[in-house]
């Protein structure tokens, strides 16, 4: 098209299209004006409909909004003495949902005992995994914020845990990027720093 067949065109209402849309934003963004009682049967209903205008990413990549259930996100008002406590509650609604055995969280203190706290992987913010050993059944994440931090090896302060069960591992790649976007793009933890429910967890997660 030239320029004079474009301009025409949007006199009279047929803009080009600048963005592709996933359909999980388009719901995302419906939803704070009404009430969708089937998600799965309005997302075919969308693709049906605008089919060449967005895209059906529920069988794309798995991010972390596809792993962390609401369910397993944890706000710890208590003070947590040892680090070994801190990863035993962050994984107890894996453990508790049959994602992981018990197993699976100890070697997981084992690794750190011996080789540090590499898993910390910025000021406040862990990521506790470990290898799946025939012990991790389904890939979930679970999420831990401690109001006050606990002392991991190295002096390293935690107070905001993201734990993976992964089955493979390539399941989580999307998500550690996601989970690291959060906390250099829009400084996650310190917007948490004056929360005080798991309600308000759930809203920063959203709002991101």
């Amino acid at each position: 098209l030239t320029e004079k067949d474009t301009a025409i065109l949007n006199e009279h209402g047929f803009l080009r299209k600048q963005n592709t849309y996933e359909i999980s934003e388009i719901i995302k963004q419906l939803k704070e004006s009404t009430d969708i009682k089937n998600k799965e049967k309005f997302r075919k209903k969308l693709q049906s409909i605008f089919g060449v205008s967005i895209r059906d990413d529920k069988n794309g990549q798995k991010d972390l909004f596809y792993f962390l259930k609401e369910e397993n996100i944890i706000f710890e008002k208590k003070e947590i003495k040892k680090w070994e406590d801190a990863v035993k509650i962050g994984f107890k609604p894996l453990i508790q949902g049959k994602y992981a055995d018990e197993s699976y969280y100890k070697s997981i203190i084992e690794l750190i005992n011996n080789f540090g706290s590499y898993m910390v992987v910025s000021e406040g913010l862990a990521i506790p995994h470990a290898e799946n050993m025939n012990n991790v059944y389904k890939s979930g994440i679970s999420l831990l914020y401690l109001k006050h931090p606990v002392i991991f090896p190295g002096s390293k302060k935690v107070n905001l845990l993201f734990c993976l069960s992964a089955v493979d591992k390539k399941d989580h790649m999307q998500s550690l990027e996601d989970i690291i976007r959060l906390e250099e793009e829009f400084s996650f933890r310190k917007k948490m720093a004056e929360i005080n429910s798991k309600e308000e967890i759930t809203e920063i997660l959203d709002k991101y």
